[in-house]
């Protein structure tokens, strides 16, 4: 759906859609415990069009900095990364995982 916003003397063009996922094709990713206390793990489920091929697994900071990075081997059916964060400070950080053909993100809380 496109919506015009007036501001000044600019009109700007909006686009919103809701995409729905196709269940088949869709990645999961789950981190747990959440929240933790620097210590946690990242489960990922890839589809068969990831199997067999490496991810890279990074953290930001709510700065926006990243304070973690693993490139892993090739992912398999169930994949399980434990991560320690226990140096980083109390906080919302966010966990973007790459794949062949996917990206996604997911926040994790440290207490």
């Amino acid at each position: 759906m496109l919506s015009r916003k007036h501001s000044g003397s600019a009109i700007a063009l909006i686009s919103t859609s809701v995409r729905v996922p196709n269940i088949e094709n869709s990645i999961f990713l789950k981190i747990f415990p959440n929240p933790n206390s620097g210590n946690f793990n990242i489960r990922l489920e890839p589809t068969n069009s990831d199997i067999g091929y490496p991810a890279i697994l990074e953290v930001y900071n709510e700065l926006g900095q990243k304070v973690y990075a693993l490139e892993t081997e090739r992912l398999q059916d169930i994949s399980i990364y434990e991560i320690f964060l226990n140096e980083n400070p109390s906080g919302i950080y966010f966990i973007k995982v790459i794949t062949r053909h996917h990206v996604l993100s997911e926040r994790v809380i440290l207490n």
